[in-house]
């Protein structure tokens, strides 16, 4: 039998760096595993997390903490039993230029997921999943592919399987998603929740946080006299999917997940929880796909207010107008375009 090409994915998930980076990276390998396997390198990242999301799926390194950043390249090489590594993918925004040229020293080659367009690239593909970013706009030096926009959206099995289902028609706005990042350090969640229970045209709000969201055990305090909100933790891609997929609207960051919710095609309702969301709030917004609020944590309790009554007020013309739109911008094809360029860059048939 003839042994798959590895590719090795380095990428960390904690309460510091949020849980984006190892939920898209999944997905990535999720979409290579049938002609690759896939090896995952980690940093303080905790058990739970890794047993969660990873499990018995793919294999697993982490790297000792007496590693220094710049040791990673090394030690990562270290792991592979044929030296020299086919390929590396990097999702991290510590990843610099310095980081970058010690990697190309060690793989044959790199592939970096980026958002925000910051460094001199030293690799050989890029892929930034944000609309409207050029290849003009990224200094570096040997890059041969741009993966640019939602064509090559890092999106989990579950969600590109529901995204080439056909579209559904919008009814009353009834049961709401809710979702404000797997951290959400700056609670906005409960100011979110404290407006949403207000509305009695809500029967039911589903809550999604993750395994590093220290607020959880205070927003169940808070709200356990209300019957119609439930709060989720640790949900695996499937579960997720159809949480979203039976909800009539949507609020969320402009990361990974709102991108997830347009596969779903679920109205939504977005906004930004940090600067590197700027590029796919803008894609959203722009196409269509989403209403934006602008910053979550900008907005004022007067704001908030009137940013989910008008939303609860979407008539079904405009919520059916987003969903065709979501279709349009998330087709569910990505992991078929992802797996192309990697069987280009590691020369398989």
């Amino acid at each position: 039998m003839e042994l798959k090409p590895v590719v090795f994915i380095r990428a960390d998930a904690n309460s510091e760096v949020g849980m984006g980076h190892l939920i898209r990276c999944l997905a990535l390998a999720q979409m290579l595993r049938n002609d690759f396997e896939v090896i995952f390198v980690t940093k303080n990242t905790g058990i739970m997390i890794l047993d969660k999301f990873i499990g018995n799926s793919f294999r697993h390194e982490s790297i000792p903490a007496n590693i220094q950043l710049y040791e990673e390249p090394e030690y990562i090489k270290s792991i592979s039993t044929i030296g020299k590594l086919t390929c590396l993918v990097l999702d991290g925004y510590r990843f610099d230029t310095v980081y970058m040229a010690a990697c190309r020293l060690n793989t044959d080659k790199l592939v970096v997921i980026d958002d925000l367009v910051t460094y001199h690239y030293s690799c050989d593909a890029i892929i930034n999943q944000a609309d409207f970013v050029t290849e003009t706009q990224y200094a570096g030096t040997g890059i041969g592919f741009f993966c640019l926009g939602p064509a090559f959206a890092l999106l989990r099995n579950d969600f590109l399987v529901e995204a080439k289902k056909q579209s559904k028609k919008a009814g009353p706005i009834e049961k709401v998603f809710v979702s404000l990042g797997g951290a959400d350090a700056d609670n906005l969640t409960y100011d979110i929740l404290r407006r949403l229970q207000l509305f009695e045209q809500i029967k039911h709000i589903s809550v999604l946080t993750g395994p590093v969201n220290e607020n959880i055990k205070n927003w169940q305090e808070q709200f356990n006299s209300r019957s119609n909100i439930t709060f989720y933790n640790n949900l695996s891609g499937e579960a997720v999917c159809n949480l979203i997929s039976t909800s009539d609207l949507a609020i969320c960051p402009a990361s990974s997940l709102s991108m997830e919710v347009c596969a779903c095609r679920t109205p939504l309702l977005v906004g930004k929880t940090a600067n590197n969301q700027s590029g796919i709030y803008r894609s959203l917004t722009l196409h269509g796909a989403a209403k934006g609020v602008g910053d979550w944590g900008s907005l004022t309790e007067v704001e908030i207010d009137v940013a989910l009554n008008a939303a609860l007020a979407w008539n079904s013309t405009e919520r059916n107008m987003m969903m065709t739109a979501q279709r349009q911008y998330i087709d569910g094809f990505s992991g078929e375009r992802m797996t192309s360029l990697f069987k280009q860059l590691t020369h398989v048939d």
